[in-house]
């Protein structure tokens, strides 16, 4: 079952593999494996809500082929939902390939959450195959690359917002920290406010890593607030496109 690690934190973040250990207790990280997942918060919820409720209700699940039978043009969404669920859940190489076809096509209206059934599948055998229980993490906005995303936001003390010098520093240094530490970061700037995404590896401790850069930055001129810097893996409301200004 998928678990997902929901972190909200200003200060002191430590790397994701130290956060992971410490919620879940006396793990070994070898045995703690990082998704990628695509679906929205609101969608990741949705499922393992279903996703809970059918499995505490076993004697509803049906098998491979009495699944493959019922799935017609004439379904309605949610009753399609409740079929991709039970096949993850059945997780044998018949409903994996099924599920495999399903999210080839990304404009499919199911492929976020057939993706999600694909991944409880995968597990599903993977655990049986391998005979050592792992446990999966997700994050509301997402993995990739083996990387966990996380919103940052930060402003500046002065009242008419960052200057385009000082923007461009805060671009440098942090495509710097990119190369260094193999974050991937995405920014923009909205009046006072700078504020995007960024990928983190595992190991990477967040906090000190961010602080870094922001004191680099700081150095140079950008005038940060550094004492309200937001790191959070909640589901945010960002849209880097509209806010982005060009910088030359």
């Amino acid at each position: 079952m998928l678990q997902n690690i929901y972190i909200i934190y200003m200060y002191n973040i430590p790397s994701i593999k130290t956060i992971i250990c410490n919620q879940l207790g006396n793990v070994s990280f070898e045995n703690v494996e990082l998704i990628d997942v695509s679906a929205s918060f609101e969608v990741q919820i949705n499922y393992l809500e279903i996703s809970h409720k059918r499995r505490a209700k076993k004697e509803n699940i049906n098998n491979y082929d009495e699944i493959i039978n019922a799935i017609n043009d004439n379904l309605e969404p949610e009753q399609y939902k409740l079929l991709l669920t039970d096949l993850a859940f059945i997780g044998n190489i018949k409903a994996l390939n099924y599920l495999k076809e399903v999210v080839k096509d990304d404009k499919n209206e199911f492929y976020d959450w057939a993706g999600l059934a694909l991944n409880e599948c995968k597990m599903k055998l993977e655990n049986e195959l391998g005979g050592q229980r792992k446990i999966y993490i997700a994050s509301p906005l997402g993995t990739e690359h083996g990387k966990m995303r996380f919103l940052i936001r930060f402003n500046t003390k002065k009242e008419e917002g960052f200057s385009i010098s000082q923007q461009k520093i805060i671009f440098k240094e942090f495509t710097f920290q990119d190369e260094r530490h193999k974050t991937e970061t995405n920014i923009s700037f909205n009046k006072n406010k700078c504020e995007g995404t960024i990928l983190f590896p595992l190991d990477l401790p967040i906090s000190q890593t961010i602080n870094e850069t922001i004191n680099e930055c700081n150095m140079l001129g950008c005038e940060i607030d550094s004492d309200n810097i937001i790191i959070e893996t909640g589901k945010g409301n960002i849209d880097l496109e509209q806010n982005r200004k060009e910088i030359k």
